[in-house]
């Protein structure tokens, strides 16, 4: 008879007399692959009082396969008396291999010592079909070897145990999940207070708006070049570089709106009057321009030579820059034209510009860009 279904457990049978230290050897490593619930060894599971034969029937029910391990005395061993335990009917490993076999349980043999299955004629008839298996030998130099070869025969008849699922805290998960999120929406969230102090406020608040800050301006007591020329940035708060959170705003101090001096008579001399006024250092514009955020020094020397020196910060990446070229004035524009660039990717050599003049004082330099029509104040470097 045949059993299809696989039982959980595997039953060790063995005589101590002959394979008890294999024997234990042999239960922790079934027990590391099975678990201990699920190998029957006499020693372990048969407490005082109990009876011997109804542990081994409740045993072997459970049972999906029975290890008979036989060592070179296992068919030979004799009790006190002389007489061969095979022989009697209560022989605990009798017992147990005869009852294996009547339910059709899987008995593999398991060789050790150098130990041969014995012969049909050395067992009593009960025992005779055990003879007729295919056994397994477990060597101590090829332990590691032999035991998985049978453990994968073990495999095909017995139940492995679940694999033991490491229990974590019912709060941990959750906890772990908020931390990463608030770390997230934080990371999001932050933003660097850009610089600008110097632009007019209209450029101002486009850089502010475009890092997703609010504005809050106020006005100062300087007046803007004293023209009507639009306010500029004169300080802000929280400083330039501080690290804060997307929507906060943003104190601006701004300039008040100055009334524009009369130029001179349309005419050269006109032209002339600013060309002298132009002449020396000048602390350009910086705002935002064709998607790039100007902060240049060019300073116009006699003769219409002209260099500038700083940096460009296109998509959020500053540049230095060191630009050469020329400048005049004519008809109330200025005109400059740049003629080598360390910077050729944001601005090439032949680059020109044209811009309206506003008016020009000892301190600052106002005019109309025609590429935003906006119009900017430049400072004279002291």
């Amino acid at each position: 008879m045949q059993r299809a279904e696989r039982f959980p457990g595997v039953f060790l049978s063995y005589r101590r007399s002959d394979t008890e230290g294999y024997a234990g050897r042999l239960f922790e490593g079934l027990v590391a692959r099975f678990g201990r619930e699920r190998v029957f060894f006499d020693v372990a599971r048969i407490a005082p009082g109990q009876n011997f034969h109804t542990v081994i029937d409740d045993q072997l029910r459970a049972s999906g396969a029975v290890v008979a391990l036989i060592g070179t005395t296992w068919a030979t061993a004799t009790d006190a008396g002389g007489r061969r335990r095979l022989d009697d009917p209560d022989d605990s490993v009798r017992v147990e291999i005869r009852g294996a076999l009547e339910r059709g349980i899987p008995v593999i043999p398991v060789l050790v010592q150098g130990a041969s299955m014995p012969r049909a004629e050395d067992v009593p008839e009960g025992l005779r079909p055990l003879t007729a298996i295919n056994a397994i030998e477990l060597r101590h130099t090829r332990w590691d070897a032999d035991f998985a070869g049978l453990v994968e025969a073990l495999e095909t008849h017995v139940t492995p145990a679940p694999a033991k699922r490491r229990r974590r805290p019912r709060w941990l998960v959750p906890t772990v999940v908020g931390v990463a999120l608030l770390a997230l929406v934080a990371w999001l969230m932050r933003v660097d207070v850009p610089d600008v102090v110097g632009l007019p406020i209209e450029a101002a608040r486009a850089v502010l708006t475009a890092t997703a800050l609010g504005i809050h301006v106020t006005e100062g007591d300087v007046m803007a070049a004293r023209a009507a020329l639009a306010p500029r940035v004169l300080e802000q708060r929280p400083v330039p570089g501080t690290v804060t959170w997307r929507g906060r705003r943003v104190d601006l101090t701004v300039s008040k709106l100055g009334v524009p001096p009369s130029l001179p008579p349309a005419s050269t001399d006109r032209d002339a009057v600013f060309a002298q006024a132009v002449l020396g250092t000048w602390r350009a514009r910086r705002t935002v321009l064709n998607a790039a955020f100007l902060d240049l020094q060019g300073t116009y020397l006699p003769g219409g030579k002209a260099s500038w020196l700083g940096n460009i910060v296109y998509q959020w990446q500053r540049t230095p820059v060191i630009l050469t070229g020329t400048w005049k004035v004519e008809g109330g524009e200025f005109h400059t034209r740049v003629e080598s660039s360390s910077a050729p990717q944001l601005v090439p050599s032949g680059y020109s510009g044209v811009a309206k003049i506003v008016g020009i004082t000892t301190e600052e330099f106002g005019y109309i860009d025609p590429a935003d029509g906006k119009t900017y104040v430049d400072l004279r470097v002291k």
